[in-house]
């Protein structure tokens, strides 16, 4: 079961997602193992930091899922512009 909550306002986006996965180590977002297990969260933390946002992710225990939270900034141009 996976909940995506996204949420626009006046100086951000706010994306929340969780799920009742079998989870994973956060630390993977910053250190990829070899077998690239977490390489696609790697690359979303990138992103997301190339737009001047932040990324937190939680995981209370390995069966229990994940959730995290990505909020992003907006610049007075994308405000104007609509983007």
């Amino acid at each position: 079961k996976i909940s995506v909550v996204i949420t626009l306002n006046n100086n951000s986006i706010q994306l929340e997602q969780s799920d009742n996965g079998i989870g994973f180590e956060v630390d993977q977002i910053n250190h990829p193992k070899k077998d690239n297990t977490g390489f696609g969260l790697c690359i979303i933390r990138e992103r997301v930091h190339l737009l001047g946002g932040t990324l937190k992710a939680q995981s209370n225990e390995k069966s229990k899922g994940i959730s995290y939270r990505v909020l992003i900034p907006l610049s007075e141009e994308r405000k104007s512009n609509g983007n």
